[in-house]
């Protein structure tokens, strides 16, 4: 508990583009249910709108982690209604559709929530290049939808 107070007071006293960059390099290196819960804590306590995409693919992926099913679809419904709700007010947001296309190739066929991925998959790899990001994130962005498309053949 020390250390998600610490980092949240390090992270939030951080310049707007750092913040980002924290959300941005946690997001891809989440891998047990206390980093997901720091992660989410940590997106939270940032009131940084372009975090928002983040936050709500971390928040479907509690579900992950819960045993009952209602439990599940009520994490994934809450990420997925947050992030529709970003895309939908904006549809031009690179790193949101890029966030969605990473959610649904590793979300369960079931879940109906694939429509758009061959979508986002065609506008994040055209707006890719223009957009203003690091250019260490975007190569990181292009190797995960490299591994994205792998698993969809």
């Amino acid at each position: 508990m020390k250390v998600i107070i610490f980092l949240l007071l390090l992270v939030s006293g951080l310049p707007e583009s750092a913040q980002m960059n924290q959300v941005r390099h946690n997001f891809h290196h989440i891998e047990t249910e206390n980093e997901l819960d720091d992660f989410i804590a940590l997106c939270d306590t940032l009131s940084l709108e372009k975090a928002i995409p983040y936050h709500a693919s971390a928040i479907m992926r509690k579900a992950e982690f819960v045993f009952m099913p209602g439990s599940k679809l009520k994490y994934f419904k809450q990420g997925r209604n947050m992030l529709e709700g970003y895309i939908k007010n904006y549809p031009l947001n690179v790193e949101a559709r890029y966030v969605r296309l990473v959610v649904q190739s590793r979300v369960p066929e079931f879940l109906g929530y694939h429509t758009n991925f061959d979508d986002d998959l065609a506008f994040v790899q055209e707006k890719l290049p223009d957009v203003d990001l690091p250019e260490s994130y975007k190569q990181l962005m292009q190797q995960s939808i490299r591994e994205v498309t792998k698993t969809k053949k």
